[in-house]
């Protein structure tokens, strides 16, 4: 048995010093490299050429140098295919250890704190929340009816003649016509106020209202805040959607209000609606060819509407 393992040993080192040329065609899940029968290709043995290798086993590259155990190269496509098969990388796999998810997402094996391992998003700066400027936007002006749109909830406490939101009042903004599946706004929320001072609050949609302002004023002022707020999208009570990316407004006291969005936090760029023309210097924003916006990325919260 000794002697086998040996030998299986060998005809791997052989295989991989002659790497240069034998994985130049090398693009799927297994190594494809000389003519073979798939008899050839058992578990225990060496890579066979031509054939795609499967094993029920761990199978291990080793290489004598530094210059790395094994090299992948294709002139005509992807150096390497991680074929996603339920979950790719279990909790508990090897430190290290890749996969892909079924919607092309890399994941690898990561510590925890207790010495085990779980299966983690490999996260970069492509694809990390991220903060994108865009071009200055007004989303909201109460004293303008054009500008009223975004309201989808609490149109009827604002006063028509005077553009007022009702003291003790919420409305609930929409800005799904700039922005999909967001986790963030960053934006200028100003005040026209009322003769009485006062405060304004603004959140994600979900849950009461926080015990915190957002900008607060006197009798007469008019005053504005940058304010940065949590996105939540809103279901019914079956959990069919209704809208995307709301934020909810409340008036302490009567007041005109403004909102104008400066930027977003998303997960990946395409997220942004395209507005036309970009601004000046402003980040033109492309999604990659095939590459879908999820109906309803992972780890988002909604509001239910009953």
């Amino acid at each position: 048995m000794q002697d086998n393992k040996e030998a299986t040993t060998v005809e791997r080192r052989r295989l991989l010093r002659g790497g240069a040329a034998a994985l130049a065609g090398v693009a799927g899940a297994g190594v494809a490299l000389t003519a073979g029968s798939p008899a050839e290709a058992a578990t225990g043995q060496a890579v066979v050429a031509g054939q795609e290798n499967t094993a029920d086993v761990v199978t291990t590259l080793t290489a004598s140098t530094s210059a790395g155990a094994l090299k992948l190269a294709n002139s005509a496509g992807a150096p390497l295919v991680l074929a996603p098969s339920g979950v790719p990388v279990p909790n508990g796999s090897p430190l290290g250890a890749l996969g892909s998810t079924e919607n092309g997402f890399l994941l690898q094996s990561v510590p925890t704190r207790e010495g085990s391992t779980l299966s983690e998003v490999v996260y970069s700066s492509y694809f990390a929340s991220m903060v994108i400027p865009t071009a200055p936007t007004r989303i909201l002006d109460t004293r303008d009816a054009g500008l009223r749109g975004s309201i989808v909830e609490g149109q009827a406490y604002v006063n028509p003649q005077t553009g007022q939101v009702a003291g003790g009042k919420v409305i609930r903004i929409n800005m799904g016509s700039l922005v999909q599946w967001g986790i963030g706004v960053q934006m200028n929320v100003t005040v026209v106020a009322g003769g009485v001072g006062g405060f304004v609050s603004v959140w994600g949609s979900k849950g009461d209202r926080p015990n915190a302002s957002s900008l607060n004023f006197s009798g007469g002022n008019i005053l504005s805040n940058f304010v940065q707020s949590q996105l939540i999208s809103v279901v019914d009570s079956n959990n069919a959607p209704l809208w995307t990316d709301t934020v909810k407004v409340y008036a302490h006291t009567n007041t005109a209000i403004i909102i104008d969005v400066v930027g977003f936090i998303v997960d990946v760029p395409w997220r942004l609606v395209a507005s036309g023309v970009a601004a000046p210097g402003q980040m033109a924003v492309r999604r990659p060819a095939g590459v879908a916006i999820d109906a309803a990325p992972e780890g988002r919260q909604f509001d239910v509407r009953h």
